[in-house]
C-alpha cells in the first residue's frame, strides 16, 4: 500500500486604507487635513467628527454607510397662519401658511420673520437692506471619491491514494464554495474490478426575457448668466464687474462674463427650471484671469440634498469650455432648486473665503438616462 498527500496554501492580501486624521477618527472615510469630511460605519458628522447619533438640537440625515451627517435644527416655533404686514412680514405665500419675505430689517427663517439667524458656522445671514433678508444654512458635503479595501485569500489542497485487489470501488466527489474568500478541494479513490457500470443523465434548461425602455429625448441647457435676468439674484456685499469675452482666451458664452472681486461675501443665485424630473450633470464656464480663485465655491440644490463643491479656476475649462461640477436629481416645477455661487463658505467645519477673483459665466445641465 501507498498513499501519497500534497497540501498546498497560498495567502494573497490586498488593502488600500490610511488617510491623515484616521488615526485620531478611526470612522472617517475621507479627510480633508485634519478634519472629516465623510464617515462611514453609518456614523454621523458633524464638526469634523463621527458620532454614533446627533446631540439634541441636530437632526440626522442620511440612512447608508457613507455620508451620514447632523443637520442643525432651527429653534423657531411653528409659525401661525400668515397676514401680509403683520409680524415683520411684509408678504406671505399664497396660501398664507408662512411669510414669503420679511420688511423692517428682519430674516425670514422657516416661513417667519426674526431679529438675527441661529449663531454657528453653519448658518450665514443674506442681506443688507430693508426688504428680503434671510438665514441661509450652509452645509459642508463635498463630491469625493470613497477609499477602498479589498482582500483576497486563496488555498487549495490535494489529496490521493490508490491499491487494487481482485475487487474493485471507484467513486468521486468535487466541492466548490465561493464567497469574497474562495476554498476548494477534492479527494479522488479509485481501483480496480472486473465489474463495471456506467450511466448517463442529462438536462437542458434555458429561459430568454427581454424589456425595452426608452429615455426622454431632454436636449441640454445653457444658460448664459450675464442674461438669466430675474432667474439670477444677488445678496450680500462686495464689488463685482462685467468683461469682455474678447479679452481672454477662453471658451465662453456670450460677449461677457461676469466677475466677482476678492474679498466680498455676495451670494449670486441661479433659480433652475426644468420640465423633465431626473438626474442632471452640472457643468460650469469661466475664464482664467490675473487673480484667479482656487475655491470657487458652487452650491447646488437637489431634491433630496444639497452639495458644495470648490472649482480651482486657475486650471483652464476642456475645449468646450464647460467643468464638470456634480451630478443629481432635479425635479420639474421645483423652484427652490438651483445652483448658488458663494464669495464664503463652510468647507469641512471652517468657514472659508474665496482666494481670488470668482469669474461667472455660463451653466449647462446635462440630463443623465437611468434606465
Amino acid at each position: 500500500t501507498t498513499t501519497t498527500t500534497t497540501t498546498t496554501t497560498t495567502p494573497t492580501t490586498t488593502s488600500t486604507t490610511t488617510t491623515s486624521c484616521m488615526v485620531n477618527i478611526p470612522e472617517c472615510a475621507i479627510c480633508d487635513g485634519n478634519l472629516c469630511i465623510n464617515c462611514g460605519f453609518s456614523k454621523y458628522l458633524l464638526d469634523g467628527q463621527c458620532l454614533d447619533a446627533c446631540p439634541p438640537g441636530y437632526e440626522e440625515k442620511g440612512t447608508g454607510t457613507y455620508k451620514r451627517r447632523c443637520d442643525f435644527i432651527p429653534t423657531t416655533a411653528a409659525p401661525p397662519a400668515c397676514t401680509d404686514n403683520v409680524d415683520n412680514c411684509a408678504v406671505c405665500l399664497p396660501d398664507r401658511s408662512a411669510c414669503d419675505f420679511c420688511k423692517n430689517s428682519k430674516y425670514l427663517l422657516d416661513g417667519v420673520c426674526v431679529d438675527s439667524c441661529p449663531t454657528g458656522n453653519n448658518w450665514v445671514s443674506v442681506g443688507s437692506g430693508s426688504f428680503r433678508r434671510y438665514c441661509q444654512l450652509l452645509f459642508s458635503t463635498l463630491d469625493t471619491t470613497i477609499a477602498t479595501s479589498t482582500t483576497t485569500s486563496t488555498s487549495s489542497s490535494s489529496s490521493i491514494s490508490s491499491s487494487s485487489s481482485s475487487s474493485v470501488s471507484s467513486s468521486s466527489s468535487s466541492s466548490v464554495s465561493s464567497s469574497s474568500t474562495t476554498s476548494s478541494s477534492t479527494s479522488m479513490s479509485s481501483s480496480t474490478s472486473t465489474s463495471s457500470s456506467t450511466s448517463t443523465s442529462s438536462s437542458t434548461s434555458s429561459s430568454t426575457s427581454t424589456s425595452t425602455s426608452t429615455c426622454p429625448d431632454v436636449p441640454d441647457i445653457i444658460v448664459d448668466l450675464e442674461t438669466a435676468g430675474p432667474l439670477l439674484t444677488q445678496t450680500g456685499s462686495g464689488n463685482s464687474h462685467i468683461e469682455s469675452t474678447a479679452n481672454v482666451s477662453s471658451v465662453l458664452l456670450g460677449k461677457e462674463f461676469l466677475v466677482l472681486e476678492e474679498g466680498g461675501r455676495l451670494i449670486l443665485t441661479y433659480q433652475a427650471k426644468f420640465n423633465y424630473t431626473g438626474r442632471y450633470e452640472v457643468y460650469a464656464s469661466y475664464a482664467v484671469t490675473a487673480n484667479p480663485a482656487t475655491n470657487a465655491f458652487y452650491f447646488v440644490r437637489f431634491l433630496q440634498e444639497q452639495i458644495l463643491r470648490a472649482i480651482d479656476q486657475t486650471k483652464a475649462p476642456p475645449a468646450d469650455g464647460f467643468v464638470f461640477v456634480v451630478d443629481g436629481i432635479f425635479e420639474a416645477g421645483n423652484e427652490s432648486h438651483g445652483v448658488s455661487f458663494y464669495q464664503r463658505a463652510n468647507q469641512g467645519g471652517t468657514l472659508k473665503d474665496v482666494d481670488g477673483d470668482f469669474v461667472i459665466d455660463a451653466l449647462k445641465f446635462v440630463y443623465v438616462c437611468e434606465l
